[in-house]
């Protein structure tokens, strides 16, 4: 019987897990529909703190904040998704200084103003996904990302930028 128990809730909360990320894909794919039909671009003010230099503009369906870290050099885009001026989907891109055509995303799916679903990983062009990366290397010391931008403090600091814009 303890047995069962232990089965149940684990499929229990397999099934909340599999909400969420179904939630997410939802999401998605509403905030795109949204951010292809978009309309005249509005520049936000520029705001500088600690030292990050952020420039900003919105459109009807989205922000996007475009942040310099003066410290470190690492540029990353912030965008700030809504639907029905809700919202729903921050999306942090990072750039690899070493290629162009590699960035490291973070994702943060919003209900009730809160996380409710995150997901991270990196975008890699084609010539290494048919090449294959090393195991024994990180994505950061392969592309050369910021190790700083992870996603505990990303979580702070998106919100943060989001109340100052």
């Amino acid at each position: 019987m303890k047995n069962l128990v232990v089965i149940l809730l684990f499929l229990n909360l397999n099934a909340f897990a599999q909400n969420d990320f179904d939630k997410a894909k939802l999401i998605d794919q509403t905030i795109y529909k949204y951010s292809s039909k978009t309309n005249n671009r509005i520049k936000l003010p520029k705001i500088e703190f600690d030292s990050i230099k952020v420039n900003a503009f919105r459109r009807r369906n989205y922000i996007q904040a475009n942040n310099f870290f003066k410290k470190s050099a690492t540029q990353i885009t912030i965008m700030y998704y809504f639907d029905n001026d809700s919202l729903r989907l921050i999306k942090v891109t990072e750039p690899s200084p070493s290629s162009k055509e590699c960035y490291f995303i973070h994702s943060f799916y919003i209900e009730n103003k809160k996380i409710f679903f995150e997901r991270e990983g990196s975008q890699v062009s084609a010539i290494y996904a048919e090449i294959g990366l090393p195991n024994n290397k990180s994505v950061y010391e392969i592309f050369g990302y910021n190790r700083f931008l992870n996603i505990e403090f990303l979580k702070k600091y998106v919100f943060e930028l989001y109340h100052k814009l």
